[in-house]
């Protein structure tokens, strides 16, 4: 990993995920752009032709202020300022074709509004549409090193097999024990020589285990397993074939976001 996209929209909330992914930057190595996407409202947008033009200079010179900020807390870091009128998915779609992204690092809505926005409609909107992986992180969540990182799929399909080259990088660079769960009603009917077979192809030379748990429900198993293993951070698919369909579908996200209150690395499935 060499470059991590931060959209910001100068809240407290952004601000708490910028820093997480400054104490993460620092940690791997890698740098940071900042981004930050502006809009002109609706009502002014015909009226006022230079409108626009001020929130161009507005959004770059709170970018600055902020990346002097930033320098001043992490001064080894390097900063980009990317500012871009459009939506915030648009600008991030931008900004990957200017800057070659490994991850984007980003914040979920509070707790009180994520019940009926889950993610907060940005975030959500991002997962949906943009192809990189997504940092999502928890509201006031403070950066620990990630020394246990648990992967929850369906590993009964190889389609599920893209996140174990970028893991085995990440888990290098951070020094990590990768713990990779599958969960499932009836744990005897697995046979799990073929997956361990292919999964031990794609992670030579990284500390992992395989694990297969009992429980009929996804999600509570997920739950209990990262609590029990002190996880520091939880990745999944976005649309995992066979396991959990829909992860932004609202009872799933809600019981993930709210209980786990770990940062969840989202990949999207293979192609």
């Amino acid at each position: 990993m060499k470059l991590f996209l931060v959209p910001t929209d100068f809240s407290h909330n952004a601000k708490q995920a910028l820093i997480y992914a400054c104490n993460l930057a620092t940690q791997i190595k890698t740098e940071i752009v900042l981004l930050n996407s502006y809009q002109a409202p609706s009502s002014t947008a015909n009226v006022m032709i230079n409108f626009i033009d001020i929130l161009e200079e507005d959004s770059k010179n709170d970018l600055e202020k902020l990346i002097k900020e930033m320098k001043g807390l992490y001064p080894k870091l390097k900063f980009t300022a990317y500012s871009s009128y459009g939506t915030l998915t648009e600008a991030i779609k931008k900004a990957t074709l200017s800057y070659d992204i490994d991850l984007i690092v980003m914040g979920t809505a509070g707790a009180s509004n994520i019940t009926s926005k889950i993610f907060g409609s940005n975030t959500t909107d991002v997962i949906k549409n943009v192809k990189q992986p997504i940092l999502v992180v928890p509201k006031e969540l403070k950066y620990s090193k990630w020394e246990t990182i648990t992967f929850a799929s369906n590993l009964l399909h190889s389609k599920n097999d893209c996140p174990f080259l970028p893991l085995k990088e990440i888990t290098s660079m951070s020094d990590s024990k990768l713990n990779i769960i599958t969960i499932v009603e009836d744990a005897s009917i697995i046979d799990i020589t073929p997956i361990k077979e292919r999964i031990g192809k794609k992670l030579e030379n990284v500390s992992y285990s395989i694990n297969i748990i009992e429980n009929k429900s996804v999600v509570d198993g997920i739950l209990e397993y990262i609590d029990k293993t002190a996880t520091d951070l939880l990745v999944m698919i976005r649309k995992d074939y066979g396991f959990i369909e829909g992860l932004l579908h609202r009872s799933v996200t809600k019981k993930i976001a709210l209980k786990a209150n770990k940062p969840i690395l989202l990949y999207k499935a293979c192609e």
